[in-house]
């Protein structure tokens, strides 16, 4: 259950809310969907609780994304619809990030389709931290046998993500007095069910990786980027539950498992890959390199 510790203090920034220009009327731009992690929470306004503020402003200094951007998506674990040719997200408690794996991979498919209908020419990467790198992953493995998703998922890049599961029992060693906080919160708002879910799948991690392996192979034949990028000082979601290794133990898809030192501002480590500059680099990369 640990992996989630540092979502809660991960402080989301407000931003103003700019007019929309319907989907289909936007330039022609690969949208950006952010997916935030368990405990995270949205009060339905597209911008105030989007976070990946470093990322956003990076692209706005670097990219031809401003850091309000009309196709930058907030993802939403109550889903969402399009209203009046705008996307709009549902609010969200912490609460709902909590429900099954299955039922958040939904939500985003739905948007995804939702979108598509109103914009036939959209292009999506998906970022996610945490949590919502694996909602982001998932969504690949339930699509991978599909031969065109590469015309209209550019790809994802995941952050810290419990790809491989998370075996909380085991980091619960290392964290002392931080076990019992994590615990408290996570039982306030129910979170018991997913994390299991991610507990078991640690437990079958061997199993687990080998299908990963072959689910991002078949992704990248497909022409959809699978970029992880995971942190050594990440005590939430080390390297072995972030990462898609192959045989040799060298990384599997694009990415990178980064050094990014000790953060008094984040002592479990968990938050400081959404600060850095080279994954922020990679993302203005990868968008600029797709000119659909």
């Amino acid at each position: 259950m640990v992996f989630f510790a540092a979502v809660l203090a991960f402080m989301l920034a407000k931003t103003a809310v700019t007019a929309w220009t319907p989907l289909a009327e936007r330039p022609s731009r690969p949208y950006v969907v952010f997916i935030n992690g368990l405990l995270s929470s949205s009060d339905g306004d597209p911008y105030n609780n989007m976070g990946f503020d470093s990322i956003r402003r990076y692209l706005a200094d670097h990219s031809t994304y401003t850091f309000t951007d009309e196709h930058f998506i907030l993802y939403s674990y109550n889903g969402g619809q399009v209203v009046d040719g705008l996307w709009q997200p549902n609010p969200y408690s912490p609460g709902d990030t909590t429900q099954p794996l299955t039922k958040s991979v939904a939500s985003l498919d739905e948007m995804i389709e939702q979108v598509r209908q109103h914009d036939p020419g959209a292009a999506f990467l998906l970022v996610g931290h945490s949590l919502g790198g694996r909602i982001a992953w998932d969504y690949f493995v339930k699509h991978a046998e599909d031969h065109q998703i590469g015309e209209y998922i550019i790809g994802a890049v995941t952050l810290d993500s419990p790809i491989n599961g998370c075996g909380y029992k085991e980091l619960e060693e290392l964290l002392g007095d931080y076990a019992t906080e994590i615990t408290e919160s996570i039982t306030a708002v129910g979170a018991e069910g997913v994390v299991e879910e991610l507990a078991e799948d640690y437990l079958n991690r061997s199993q687990r990786m080998v299908e990963n392996r072959l689910s991002a192979k078949k992704l990248q034949q497909r022409g959809v980027v699978v970029a992880t990028f995971t942190s050594k000082d990440d005590l939430i979601v080390p390297p072995y539950c972030a990462a898609i290794t192959a045989e040799d133990g060298t990384l599997a898809t694009e990415g990178a498992v980064l050094s990014l030192g000790y953060d008094l501002s984040s002592p479990l480590g968990h938050e400081q890959v959404l600060e850095s500059e080279r994954v922020a680099r990679y993302i203005a990369d990868l968008l600029e390199y797709d000119k659909r």
